[in-house]
Order: C-alpha cells, then structure tokens, then sequence
C-alpha cells in the first residue's frame, strides 16, 4: 500500500456531489447528501481502513431501534472516521475499537463503512437501484484514499434473475481491481457472505436454509430435518465462490476472512445467541463482536497491512 500520495493524486478527492442527489441516496442511505457529506481530508502518517458491503456490513441489528433513537442526529446522519454508520455500532466500528486500543501506528487508524443496504455488483443489473458500483457510497471509498479495503458481497446479488458463479466472480473481479489501482494501491480482504438467495419451485426467491445433524454432522436440507428451529442461513457454494473469486485476482487466502464460516458452522458458536433477529440474517451486536475480532487477526497477521 501506498502511504504518502503526490499533490496530482490528492487532487483526485474532487467529488461529484451530483452522484449524491438521487431520491435512492436519500432514502436508502441517509448521509450521501450536500447537507450533510463530509470531505475527509486524509492525513500522510495515518492508515485508512474502508469497508464496502451490504446491510450486514452497515450493522444492521446490532442495535435496537430504541438505542438507534438515542444516538444524536449529528453523529447518526453524518459519517464517522471509526466505522459507525447511521448509528449502528457494527464490526467495522468494534473493529476500530479494537485498532484503538491495540494499535501503535503513529498517526493512528481510520476506519470508514461506505455500505449500502440491499447492493448488488452484478453488471447486467447495472441499472438499478441498489448498483454499488455506480452508488455514491462506492464514490466516496475510492475519494478516502484507502490503505485496507474489505468487501462484502454476493448476499444480495445471488437474489438477480439469472445469478451464476461465473459471471459474479468476473463481476467481483473487475470491481477488486478497480479498488487495487486505486492511488493508494489498497490491500483488498475478503469476507464470506453469511447467507445467499435459493429460487424456490415456487419461482419465489428465498434464504437459503441448511441444517445440521446433530449425531452424524451432515448438512442436510432443512426440509429433510424434522427440527426446523435448528436451521442456519447461508450456503457452502457462494463460501466457496468468494474463494474462486479471490483466486481470480490473486488474493491470498489468508486475506479471505471466512465468517461464515465462524459463525454459522463452527461448533463453538451457538447460532441462537448471535442471530437473534427476525430474518437471522444479521447478527446482533455479539455477532458483530465475532466478526470484527476476526477480522482484527486477519489483518493483524497481514505481512502486507497494518
């Protein structure tokens, strides 16, 4: 990565703010406004952390909405330098908790959560809404001056009409390498997805549902278990496409930070006490506790990151 920028390349952060104007960054973000956007001026001795995603990124459910409530309009809708989006102290904020506490780079650590809720990358629906790409969040990542970029996508994108694997690694490629040239030449990680869309007979798009069997450790399909209440979210093959992806681009696996399979596999973490919520498709604020110390390690015992 790249620590000190040229005065050409630090004329780069001129934003276009009309990106920022559509009725989708108003209602579906809330901060990617005139009023309210915030130029951040970087500074050269200290490292900068970025993370794009989706809801599960933005923290969703790792506070409740009466907690939300309490937290000061100013500091819910504006951004925040340690990770803390709308509010919501997801693990991009636990995480830069824990730089604060354990990290000894002079100037310190930046940490900016440039999620969207409900994106996709998939460009043969380029056109909608919820694009990342073209979204004005991904606009003010690439203005940041990044040194660590982590991302995580395909949730939402397994939901298009038409999803395969091909296409989406060659999707999640060109957007890595986009990232990658970056003046900064950021470091990019990986997450695993904590769950992915099925096409059900029905033609109805649903959380793809798994189970475990408790005596012979076999994931079964949840309609081959008469235990419903024990099912977890997600899916085996979009884990293992983030890893095809990352091979894709040349990202080592140990920049891969396989949450999911931390959260919803391993046998030391009960499922019920981190996914809670309604939709069990986002942890709450232990969940999120989990992740950011995972991905505090990766990046600790980077050779390439902090």
């Amino acid at each position: 990565m790249k620590l000190i920028l040229s005065e050409q390349e630090m004329g780069l952060t001129k934003f276009n703010l009309e990106k920022c104007e559509s009725k989708d960054d108003i209602l579906t973000v809330g901060i990617c406004t005139k009023y309210n956007f915030v130029m951040y001026q970087p500074k050269p001795s200290e490292v900068r952390i970025a993370f794009a995603g989706d809801s599960v990124t933005m923290g969703a459910f790792s506070k409740n909405l009466e907690q939300i409530n309490q937290v000061p309009d100013k500091i819910r809708w504006t951004d925040q330098d340690n990770g803390r989006m709308l509010g919501f102290d997801g693990f991009p904020y636990l995480l830069s908790e824990l730089l604060k506490t354990n990290n000894k780079t002079l100037g310190g650590v930046k940490v900016f959560n440039y999620a969207r809720n409900a994106n996709h990358i998939a460009t043969n629906y380029s056109e909608s809404q919820l694009y990342y790409p073209a979204s004005c969040r991904f606009e003010q990542l690439k203005k940041s001056f990044p040194h660590i970029v982590l991302m995580m996508f395909g949730g939402m994108d397994t939901r298009n009409e038409g999803y395969s694997e091909k296409t989406f690694i060659q999707d999640y490629s060109k957007l890595i390498k986009e990232v990658e040239a970056l003046p900064t030449k950021p470091i990019v990680f990986l997450l695993t997805p904590l769950f992915q869309h099925v096409r059900g007979k029905d033609g109805r798009y649903m959380r793809e549902t798994q189970v475990r069997d408790n005596k012979t450790n076999k994931i079964l399909n949840v309609t081959e278990h008469k235990d419903a209440k024990d099912e977890i979210f997600a899916g085996l093959s979009l884990q293992e496409t983030i890893y095809k992806t990352a091979d894709a681009v040349g990202i080592p696996h140990n920049r891969v930070i396989d949450v999911y399979q931390h959260l919803l596999q391993d046998w030391d973490i009960d499922r019920k006490s981190v996914f809670p919520s309604v939709n069990d498709m986002h942890p709450n604020l232990k969940g999120h506790g989990i992740i950011a110390q995972d991905i505090y390690n990766a990046v600790a015992l980077s050779p390439e990151a902090i």
